[in-house]
C-alpha cells in the first residue's frame, strides 16, 4: 500500500466544504483519479458536471483542492484539479464547539446518504441476496486494537479505490463508521 499524505481539517470553512455527500464523492473520485477536470470527476461519479462546480470551488477556497494545470479546448481552457492531500483527516482535538457542531452535521448528512442507499438497495428486492449488507458490532477495543482496525479500514478503502472500474455492472456505496459508544449506565457496568 502506498504512503498517503494527509490534509488536516481544522477550519470551519473546510468542514463546511466537505459537508455534503456530493463533496465526499468528489473527494473519493479525486483519490482514485489523482488529477482531473470537473468533467472527468463528473463522469467518474456519474453526476452532471454542473452539479459539481459549486463544490469544487468551495473545496478550492477551503484549500482542500488546488488547480494544477489547464487543458486547452476549442472554446476555453479547462482547469485540472488535485486534492491537496490524499487523505482528509479532521483534527478533533482543536475544534471549538461551533466547528464540532459543523462536523456532527456533516456526518449526519453522510449517514443519511448511506441510509438512503441501503434502503433503495433493499427495496429493489433483487434475486441476489448479497447486494445489501448491514453489519454492526459493539465491541471493546484497546488502543492497539483501534490502531489495527483503522489500518485495516484504510487498507479496505484503498482496495476499493483501486478496484473502482468504470465498466463495472454494479455501483456500490461503502460507508464505514467507527466511534465510541454513548456512555450509558449499561456500558459503565460492563
Amino acid at each position: 500500500m502506498k504512503q498517503r499524505r494527509t490534509v488536516t481539517v481544522r477550519e470551519t470553512e473546510q468542514l463546511r466544504a466537505i459537508a455534503s455527500p456530493l463533496a465526499h464523492r468528489i473527494i473519493g473520485a479525486m483519490e482514485h483519479l489523482g488529477r482531473a477536470t470537473v468533467a472527468e470527476i463528473a463522469e467518474s461519479i456519474g453526476a452532471p458536471p454542473e452539479s459539481l462546480y459549486y463544490h469544487v470551488r468551495r473545496m478550492k477556497a477551503a484549500s482542500l483542492l488546488r488547480q494544477v494545470d489547464q487543458e486547452p479546448t476549442t472554446r476555453r481552457n479547462r482547469a485540472v484539479f488535485e486534492l491537496v492531500g490524499r487523505e482528509v483527516v479532521v483534527d478533533l482535538q482543536h475544534l471549538d464547539d461551533e466547528q464540532l457542531e459543523e462536523l456532527v452535521r456533516s456526518r449526519r448528512v453522510l449517514m443519511r446518504f448511506a441510509e438512503r442507499s441501503l434502503e433503495q438497495g433493499a427495496r429493489r428486492r433483487t434475486t441476489q441476496t448479497d447486494r445489501v449488507r448491514l453489519i454492526q458490532h459493539h465491541v471493546r477495543l484497546g488502543q492497539r486494537d483501534l490502531r489495527e482496525l483503522h489500518r485495516r479500514m484504510e487498507e479496505l478503502a484503498s482496495w476499493v479505490a483501486e478496484h473502482d472500474t468504470r465498466g463495472a455492472s454494479q455501483s456500490c456505496v461503502l460507508t464505514l463508521a467507527v466511534g465510541p459508544m454513548p456512555d450509558t449506565e449499561s456500558n459503565r457496568e460492563r
